[in-house]
Formats: C-alpha cells, sequence, structure tokens
C-alpha cells in the first residue's frame, strides 16, 4: 500500500460528523466506533481480532439475508459463515434511522485469482471489498467499482469498502470514513 495513497484517504475521510447521511453517521456510530465483538472459537483466519470485530458488526449492522462469497479464499468463507450466524441471531443495530433490507451481501476479494464479478444491476444488495487499497492494481479495480453506474452509496474504510445499491437511496454518494 503507497503512502501516498494512505495520506489521500486521511485527508479525504471524514469521522461520523463529517457525514450528512443518517445511515452513514448510524454506520460509522455502530460499527467503525462499535464495541460489539464476535463471539469465540472461529474458524482458522487470516484477518487480525480487529478486523474480525469490524466485519462481524458491518454483519450485524445491515443484517443481509444471504452472504455470498465471490473469489475468496475457503479460509475466508468458513469464518464468514460463523460471523454471519452469530449476527443472524441478533437483532439488527439500534438507531438506524431508516431500516433498510438486503437481500445479499456479496463479499469480493481482490487478492483473489478467481474471476471477479463486478457489482451488477441487483438493487438491495450490499458488496464488501476487502483491501481496496492494497495496491495499485486493487485501487483501480475498488474506483472502478464505486464510479459504476447503479452503485449508490460507497463508503471507503481503507481496510475495507462498501457498495450499496438500495432503492432507498436517491443521488450517488461517496463516503471516505474513519
Amino acid at each position: 500500500m503507497p503512502l501516498s495513497s494512505y495520506l489521500r484517504y486521511l485527508w479525504q475521510a471524514k469521522g461520523r460528523h463529517g457525514t450528512h447521511s443518517p445511515f452513514v453517521y448510524a454506520f460509522v456510530e455502530q460499527v467503525l466506533r462499535g464495541k460489539v465483538q464476535a463471539a469465540a472459537p472461529l474458524p482458522q483466519h487470516a484477518f487480525s481480532d480487529q478486523q474480525i470485530n469490524l466485519l462481524y458488526r458491518v454483519l450485524r449492522f445491515l443484517h443481509p439475508d444471504q452472504v455470498a462469497y465471490a473469489a475468496t479464499s475457503e479460509e475466508n468463507k468458513s469464518l464468514l459463515a460463523v460471523l454471519q450466524q452469530q449476527a443472524v441471531g441478533q437483532p439488527q443495530a439500534d438507531g438506524i434511522p431508516v431500516p433498510l433490507h438486503f437481500s445479499k451481501m456479496l463479499l469480493i476479494d481482490p487478492d483473489s485469482e478467481a474471476e471477479q464479478d463486478l457489482p451488477g444491476p441487483e438493487q438491495n444488495i450490499v458488496y464488501l471489498v476487502l483491501h481496496p487499497h492494497k495496491n495499485k492494481m486493487t485501487e483501480t479495480l475498488w474506483r472502478q467499482c464505486y464510479h459504476l453506474r447503479g452503485t449508490i452509496v460507497s463508503m471507503d474504510c481503507w481496510w475495507f469498502g462498501l457498495l450499496i445499491k438500495h432503492e432507498a437511496f436517491r443521488h450517488s454518494q461517496y463516503f471516505a470514513l474513519r
């Protein structure tokens, strides 16, 4: 990850008070600043505890009906299946201004050798892109994704990015969050 990319991200990134969207404010408050942790034991994985808990809070906040794994390792698939199972048992996070229903969350790992599916025309779907700033290639893929027509809300959290397509959002918005 180039230092210049990180500095550019930090320059653009906003906290909870720098956003004008109640949905994104709630996301920052409950996911990025949240304290809820995933329960142990978890299968073998390559993520840090902080990253695991962040993924768990994302799943708990968005509560998708289904999590699909596009181009990710078997290790990641088993970990995310356990996290989703834990999140399903929890109520959707409090304080979401408009409770949104997401039919699917698609996890995209740009490091994978498998075929990559860029966001398509489906509605009520969330794309979670891992490591969007790892190198120039993944950064380019990330920019292509959030500029695609139909991607309504893009949230860049440095370690991961979210692309949200939902009929509740009327205008395309990009947020760099910290």
